[in-house]
């Protein structure tokens, strides 16, 4: 069952990051050639955070289903790898959920097209470059 819902932790990360791939290129486009934010840019942007949201709920189930993580804090640099997927991963990506629904409240508040675009490219690159940066250490822990 873990590796099932491993697995589909993973496809929902490279959903997640291709959307957000698509944000960002649609967003950069939309403020260099001044186009409406339309209702297609809304619908991928609520697939990209519900990508988000799934990726979450799998993380936080295989976060409480591994019997390797002790949440023993005595001595934090005994084991960085453990460490690392115990503490720093979650938190950014609580970080990164953080930011992009922060992102796609402002935007829905927002009136102007041109602000929309602004507001979803700063808020997705954000929220893009916290999964990577995450990513990056992952391979180092």
């Amino acid at each position: 069952m873990r590796d099932i819902i491993l697995y589909t932790h993973n496809i929902t990360s490279v959903i997640y990051l291709a959307l957000s791939v698509i944000i960002i290129y649609t967003s950069i486009k939309g403020v260099i050639l001044k186009t409406d934010y339309s209702d297609r840019d809304n619908k991928i942007t609520l697939f990209c955070i519900i990508a988000l949201y799934l990726q979450f709920a799998f993380g936080v189930y295989l976060y409480f289903s591994t019997e390797e993580i002790s949440f023993n804090y005595t001595n934090p640099d005994s084991n960085i790898f453990f460490r690392f997927w115990e503490t720093e991963h979650f938190i950014l990506m609580l970080f990164a959920i953080a930011t992009s629904q922060l992102g796609k409240i402002i935007i829905d508040k927002k009136q102007k097209q041109i602000e929309k675009h602004k507001v979803r490219l700063l808020y997705f690159i954000t929220g893009l470059c916290l999964i990577l940066l995450s990513l990056f250490f992952a391979h180092f822990a």
